[in-house]
């Protein structure tokens, strides 16, 4: 009989939805890391200004309306998916704690098909801007 060993894990876990975070990435990690096997973030590409410190909802338990997300400057994407890179590089530990970068495509969904991993050049309509996640998949190509 084949033996199995289970291993516990955050497969999606959505980071950088405000500024500042609501909690750093490295103590996420080191939560994550107390009690997990593995994790992989989801580097969110859009923001929920509301959101923010100081925003018209931050700390609000009043009924409101949808909440409508913002893309990030090009800026901001370089120096958190940077950051959220070296985060992940520091806490993986192999055989005790796996960490994965990743991210939540926040693209066209026509285009892609609904896939959500994977690298295609046809992720981005024509007269689209990319950004810098999209443009790191694609020098992987």
């Amino acid at each position: 009989m084949e033996e199995y060993r289970i291993f516990w894990g955050e497969t999606h876990h959505n980071t950088y939805t405000t500024e500042p975070l609501f909690v750093a990435m490295d103590k996420v990690l080191q939560t994550a890391a107390s009690h997990l096997d593995f994790y992989a973030a989801a580097y969110y590409t859009a923001w929920w200004p509301p959101l923010r410190t100081g925003g018209p909802l931050f700390g609000s338990e009043q009924p409101h309306s949808i909440i409508l997300e913002e893309w990030k400057s090009q800026e901001r994407l370089d120096r958190e998916w940077a950051e959220l890179q070296d985060e992940i590089g520091k806490a993986c530990e192999p055989g005790r704690f796996v960490t994965f970068p990743g991210y939540e495509w926040q693209g066209e969904l026509a285009v892609l098909g609904g896939r959500m991993l994977g690298c295609d050049p046809c992720w981005v309509s024509p007269g689209q801007p990319r950004n810098v996640v999209q443009e790191e998949c694609m020098r992987m190509l």
